[in-house]
């Protein structure tokens, strides 16, 4: 985090350093978040300018918010980070779309072994069923399919992006012409996930 009033120039080697692509701003002390700024809107302002020029307002949750209804807010407010108070209103901390989509999904960035855990798991005619930490690039490959990019990296990351909760056994979404039947979940991320290419469908829905 950064305080009001610094420089431009003196806190863009921390988004350089980190690889963050937003980063908290506070108000004298490290627990007065007063806002965010992106490493996108550093274009608009000089070095010297203070990051009051570019700071976004942030949002706070309480510390009971549930994580559907986090993801929900994340989705509905099209922001990427949030402040975690407690019933006083004290700040207990951050969070990001990625910590909620790690929690849900397991892990999206996890390198497990895919020789210990085949990703593709069987074919069913023109259908393929995949576990749900199957990276999309995979799949794009798989169909011949160019899939929508997002906060997500994985088939189930992407599910549970777009209907901004955990899908229930058996539900669908079609995804510019690619339809996703959920076949199996568990408390924590989707495990199984059938794919089929339709012909002629373009639109989401789920």
């Amino acid at each position: 985090a950064v305080p009001l009033g610094s420089k431009i120039g003196d806190i863009i080697h921390i988004f350089k350093d980190t690889g963050f692509s937003r980063i908290p701003v506070y108000k004298k002390r490290i627990d007065q978040i007063v806002g965010v700024i992106r490493a996108y809107d550093l274009a608009e302002a000089s070095a010297e300018d203070p990051v009051d020029k570019i700071v976004r307002p942030i949002r706070y949750l309480p510390e009971f918010t549930s994580l559907p209804n986090v993801l929900k807010g994340f989705k509905q407010f099209k922001d990427h980070m949030a402040v975690v108070v407690d019933e006083r209103g004290a700040t207990m901390g951050i969070i990001t779309l990625e910590d909620v989509l790690e929690e849900i999904v397991g892990e999206i960035r996890d390198e497990f072994s895919k020789k210990e855990k085949r990703m593709i798991k069987r074919y069913i005619q023109d259908k393929v069923v995949v576990d749900g930490r199957l990276e999309l690039k995979e799949v794009e490959v798989l169909m011949g399919v160019k899939l929508p990019e997002g906060p997500y990296e994985t088939v189930g990351g992407m599910i549970i992006y777009l209907l901004g909760r955990m899908p229930k056994r058996g539900e669908t979404l079609t995804v510019d012409g690619v339809k996703f039947t959920v076949l199996s979940i568990n408390i924590r991320r989707v495990q199984e996930v059938m794919i089929e290419k339709l012909e002629g469908e373009k639109e989401q829905e789920g």
